[in-house]
């Protein structure tokens, strides 16, 4: 793999791994201030946290070295 395409490849699943943390930390603060009487910030970020870590494994089914 080249160091270009690699770099590239990285640069573009940390931004969505970053995306989809901002996403569902709107989301659960929305869900976490509606279901709960109280605002959880534990649970926002462990579920953003996790949505990250997730993201960032399912960038591996898209290697560039599987484009060739």
């Amino acid at each position: 793999m080249e160091k270009k395409k690699f770099f590239k490849w990285l640069k573009s699943t940390i931004i969505r791994a970053l995306k989809t943390m901002v996403q569902t930390t709107i989301a659960s603060i929305g869900t976490t201030s509606i279901v709960m009487s109280e605002f959880h910030w534990g649970f926002v970020l462990s579920t953003a946290g996790m949505a990250g870590i997730i993201s960032l494994l399912m960038s591996f089914e898209n290697l560039p070295e599987n484009e060739e």
